[in-house]
């Protein structure tokens, strides 16, 4: 390295310049220039590719069995590496599971919970949301009308004393989203405290709540069909909401033939506020006869 004025050269093991530099204020700007010759090569799609690109990536299999490019050489496609854009363009999640996971045992045992809104108009007390709880053994709902999400957890904690005072038993498991009004500090610190799981859904991933999902889902159908029926406005969605869940919970679930009365009955659940709780929730049948035409 040779330093002469404002320049300064740079030798190779032969005594040769590499590379030279010029003074800048106070740095030495290296003269990079790459003297060797290069040839840039460019590689093009062969047709079959190119066709498949302009028909918007349709397959090669549909392009030549539909014969849409005359002169499509189908086994010189299909040697042809694969295309990209048609990754990132075409995947999506797989499907899952039609059947379900086993039932708990046990009422109580698992409780799905979900938080549905905002829906289209306020109710009369100014709700713009509401709150449900399904129990997974019994499929019993219960649901809160909400003016906020935040609202959530003091509704959990309303709703977890009355049915463990109700049934004698205690909530094990609570599956939700990964919402924040369920993830909050004082949510999770209450739960830590009361021994009770707390399973969250990935993100994004509301089939993993699917009860809690379709439970709101035909909650929702049920009272835009009362409200047309009606002729109500909707701001009257939350009376027609408390409806909903109380018909629902007393809609046909099986037969059974009660010996001791000596005629057919059918079970059904019972609303939490009734005089006489179902068997699920209290060990204790209840029958109500079918509606007479």
């Amino acid at each position: 390295m040779k330093f002469v004025s404002s320049q300064c050269a740079i030798h190779d093991e032969n005594q040769r310049i590499a590379v030279t530099a010029k003074l800048i204020g106070s740095l030495y700007h290296l003269d990079v220039i790459d003297g060797r010759e290069v040839a840039n090569t460019a590689v093009t799609d062969s047709n079959e590719v190119l066709w498949h690109r302009r028909y918007g990536h349709v397959g090669f299999r549909n392009l030549a069995a539909n014969q849409m490019v005359d002169g499509f050489d189908y086994q010189k496609s299909s040697d042809s590496k694969f295309c990209e854009p048609c990754i990132d363009g075409k995947h999506h999640t797989s499907a899952f599971p039609s059947t379900g996971g086993k039932r708990v045992t046990e009422i109580l045992e698992l409780i799905h919970s979900d938080v549905c809104g905002k829906l289209e108009a306020k109710s009369l007390s100014g709700g713009e949301y509401f709150l449900s709880f399904i129990d997974d053994k019994s499929r019993f709902a219960w649901v809160y009308v909400l003016k906020q999400k935040s609202e959530v957890f003091s509704k959990f904690v309303e709703w977890k004393t009355m049915i463990e005072n109700a049934t004698g038993k205690r909530v094990k498991t609570l599956r939700t989203d990964n919402g924040g009004e369920y993830t909050a500090k004082d949510f999770e610190q209450y739960l830590k405290v009361n021994g009770i799981r707390h399973q969250l859904t990935v993100w994004k991933t509301p089939e993993q709540n699917g009860v809690a999902e379709r439970f709101n889902r035909t909650i929702v159908d049920m009272i835009r069909a009362f409200l047309s029926d009606s002729g109500l406005a909707k701001k009257f969605w939350a009376e027609t909401l408390s409806t909903a869940c109380y018909l629902r919970n007393r809609s046909l679930l099986r037969m059974h033939i009660c010996v001791s009365q000596g005629a057919q009955h059918v079970c059904s659940l019972v609303c939490a506020r009734a005089s006489l709780p179902c068997d699920v929730l209290l060990s204790d049948w209840h029958f109500l006869r079918k509606p007479v035409v």
